[in-house]
């Protein structure tokens, strides 16, 4: 699915075009929208002292840098994050 090649052509020269108009560059961007998002869904919280343990459901390709990425704390960080055979869990520490 998605815009065929002569599409993508034609409104890469209409970014062109609108360019010279106006003095602004202007790009198109096409998105592969075949490629599911990597999904985690939380199933199971555990607040403790200056942490929560989280673990859940994912699919198959997400990792153990996706988990870090997407819940540990900007901050604080997280320890213990894992994936395995579609769920995963990691510890976020909150102060």
């Amino acid at each position: 699915m998605g815009f065929s090649k002569e599409m993508q052509d034609a409104l890469k020269a209409d970014a062109e075009k609108l360019s010279a108009m106006t003095g602004e560059e202007h790009t198109v961007e096409f998105f592969d929208v075949e490629t599911p998002a990597k999904v985690m869904d939380v199933t199971n919280r555990e607040p403790g002292y200056a942490h929560t343990r989280i673990s859940g459901t994912c699919s198959p390709d997400v990792s153990v840098e996706d988990v870090k990425e997407r819940f540990y704390h900007w901050y604080f960080g997280g320890r213990d994050a894992w994936v395995r055979d579609g769920k995963f869990g990691c510890v976020i520490h909150t102060d």
